[in-house]
């Protein structure tokens, strides 16, 4: 066998080799997101709707961030208003803690324990109509609270 024939069958086994290498599925490192849970799915539906009953609560702040169908609008700040937002604020507090944290993911647990704190402040600023402001964390009789606390009247 001359050189050149050894050289030009070398040359078309790699090619064949490629041909055949190219055929197959590349193997994926990117791992596979796995569909949500049923708690993620429940944690999801509570709260998108709370987000979307706060912006209708609170129209300046929803047209403040982008929302413009909001522009314009002021919130209800009749007596009849108020009770709605006070029993949609009660309503919202019962779904968040209705949700256990335990089999949501992390950033969940975070917008779960977020939400909480947002929805604290917002009962106790409009269960009075008043402002609230922060004081230590031991109540009255020694007892922890959640350390917010309505301001004064006067």
């Amino acid at each position: 066998m001359s050189r050149s024939f050894k050289t030009r069958a070398a040359v078309m086994g790699l090619l064949v080799l490629g041909v055949v290498a190219c055929g197959q599925a590349p193997h994926s490192t990117a791992p596979v997101k796995k569909p949500p849970s049923q708690a993620s799915q429940q944690w999801s539906n509570i709260a998108n709707g709370f987000i979307e009953d706060y912006l209708r609560a609170q129209p300046f702040f929803a047209a403040q961030s982008g929302r413009h169908e909001f522009d314009g609008q002021l919130p209800d700040f009749s007596s009849h208003g108020i009770k709605r937002e006070i029993s949609r604020l009660h309503d919202a507090r019962e779904q968040i803690a209705a949700v256990d944290p335990a089999p949501l993911e992390a950033n969940e647990r975070f917008d779960r324990e977020y939400l909480s704190l947002i929805h604290i402040c917002g009962a106790h600023r409009n269960r009075a109509g008043r402002g609230i402001e922060r004081r230590g964390v031991v109540g009255q009789r020694g007892a922890l609270s959640d350390g917010w606390n309505e301001a004064p009247s006067g």
